[in-house]
């Protein structure tokens, strides 16, 4: 009994576990389980990040490949643009030599053209050499401009002239004005409501642009009318409705707020005294103790009179005066004139004659009879003299001009010089200030003499080449081409024909037709 009690003591004894050692295992299943949690997590933060890194780097290829897509497109589209000028060079180089230049001379201008290059290019090496070392060489940069760019553009409608007004105004109140003037003379702003207050709407739309949504004080432009029906007008047919940048009012009421960063005055009519005088006194004041107006102010007159009256010394931002020409020249004038002059001088000694011979022979004469000579000679001399304008005015005719000032370019006239055709104004003089009339009159005789000048010498050209026989294989030339377009059109006229008389044929057929005796 003794041997089996021990037993079950040492078997209870080995199955029992002490509590430390379970405690133990327990914490080291739980670390490694976090440990194996962790190296997960770090895992797959890490395929995110690469996977980051490669959808950003295909991004980065696929613009970098759209980009070179598109370089290569163009490259394209201008080695076919070289190719295209390039064969029209060659066949205008052929034609050329066929009409009868001289082809060895472009060569050897050409060559020596490539020496002188060449020679430039050392030359330009040992210049940026020297100015390496001492800094002194500076190389000099040629800009080409273009006319318009300098001169400005004629404007072909009152829409444009407005456009080049707004642009005046801006570059003016950049340029630190505070005092403006748009003086635009035409007939139709004139007598056209809508078309000036579209004149009115292009003219401020710039500053108004620039105003729009500003957190400043300062940011509205304001229209003042000189009278509540213009207003009115304006309020019915104006197209930017937005009162926080563009506000109305009248010289009747205060117009001017602390809102306002431009003040646009509609010019009151030239006989208007009281609207004259509101200007004046608006910009002027002469009550004591009350202040100009600080802000901009930009005066505009549609009428076909210069605004006046006020006495104030404004800046003509823009200036737009419309004049009709006429004039009759000639290449005999001249000659005209000269024989003209001589023949007065004859007439003026035999007139002289006459009176001694009339003061020497009283008795013979009488009074009646010398005044209906007097008569008569005044009527044949006055039928010479038409008839010798009409010979004299032979090309006569009615052109257009212009006188522009848009800041900041000095003032330009303009002259159409095809008025018949599209309307092809080119420049006659610049003016730093206003010109009178005659030096507008000169300026434009001077333009027309020199136009007829350059049509005189074209035509001499013309004349002369075709006397040469250079436009003869020209000629050739187009005859050939439009005998290639003639005979298509007949071949096409042909099978339209042949078309026609198989469409006659099916119409004139019918089954039950019958002869006829």
């Amino acid at each position: 009994m003794n041997a089996q009690s021990n037993e079950d003591i040492s078997n209870s004894n080995s199955d029992e576990i002490p509590p430390d050692n379970q405690e133990e295992e327990g914490e080291n299943n739980s670390s490694n389980n976090t440990n194996n949690n962790n190296d997960q997590q770090q895992h797959k933060e890490e395929i995110k990040n690469l996977e980051k890194m490669f959808t950003k780097r295909i991004t980065r290829l696929e613009d970098i490949v759209s980009r070179q897509e598109v370089d290569i497109h163009r490259l394209k589209n201008t080695c076919a643009e070289l190719s295209e000028v390039s064969e029209a060079f060659t066949r205008l180089l052929q034609l050329l030599r066929e009409a009868g230049l001289d082809a060895d001379s472009i060569d050897n201008s050409g060559a020596g053209a490539d020496t002188n290059i060449e020679d430039k290019k050392s030359s330009y090496k040992n210049n940026n050499s020297g100015s390496k070392s001492d800094g002194s060489l500076v190389g000099k940069v040629i800009e080409s401009y273009d006319d318009a760019m300098i001169f400005g553009t004629a404007p072909s409608s009152v829409i444009d002239a407005a456009d080049a007004a707004g642009a005046a105004i801006l570059a003016a109140m950049l340029g630190g004005k505070q005092r403006m003037l748009i003086d635009v003379r035409d007939a139709e702003l004139s007598s056209d409501p809508e078309t000036l207050v579209q004149f009115i709407e292009l003219a401020i739309l710039p500053i108004a642009a620039g105003l729009e949504g500003l957190k400043s004080t300062r940011n509205r432009v304001k229209i003042v009318f000189p009278k509540v029906s213009q207003l009115l007008e304006y309020r019915r047919t104006m197209a930017l409705a937005a009162p926080e940048v563009v506000a109305l009012s009248t010289l009747g009421f205060d117009p001017v707020e602390k809102r306002d960063k431009l003040v646009v005055i509609v010019a009151p009519e030239p006989d208007d005294e009281e609207g004259i005088q509101a200007i004046k006194e608006l910009l002027t004041p002469s009550e004591d103790g009350v202040h100009p107006i600080q802000k901009p102010v930009v005066i505009l007159n549609y009428h076909m009179l210069p605004f006046t009256g006020a006495d104030l010394e404004f800046e003509t931002v823009y200036h737009l005066r419309l004049l009709a020409v006429q004039y009759m020249a000639d290449s005999k004038a001249e000659e005209f004139l000269e024989q003209q002059l001589v023949e007065d001088g004859n007439s003026t000694e035999y007139k002289d004659y006459e009176k001694d011979d009339t003061d020497t022979d009283t008795d013979n004469t009488d009074a009646d009879d010398v005044v209906e000579e007097e008569s008569y000679a005044d009527d044949e001399a006055l039928e010479s003299a038409m008839k010798h304008a009409h010979e004299v005015g032979a090309n006569e005719g009615i052109t257009r001009a212009m006188v522009i000032r848009a800041y900041p370019r000095p003032w330009h006239v303009f002259v159409d010089l095809s008025p018949d055709t599209d309307s092809d104004f080119e420049v006659a003089a610049t003016f730093d200030k206003e010109p009178t009339m005659d030096q507008v009159n000169l300026a434009i005789i001077e333009c027309l003499e020199g136009s007829e000048r350059e049509d005189e010498i074209v035509a001499k050209q013309m004349q002369q080449a075709l006397e040469d026989g250079q436009l003869n294989q020209v000629s050739g030339m187009i005859s050939d081409t439009l005998s290639v377009f003639d005979v298509d059109d007949d071949d096409i006229s042909l099978d339209d024909d042949d078309d026609d008389d198989d469409d006659d044929e099916e119409d004139d057929f019918d089954m039950y037709e019958e002869d006829s005796v």
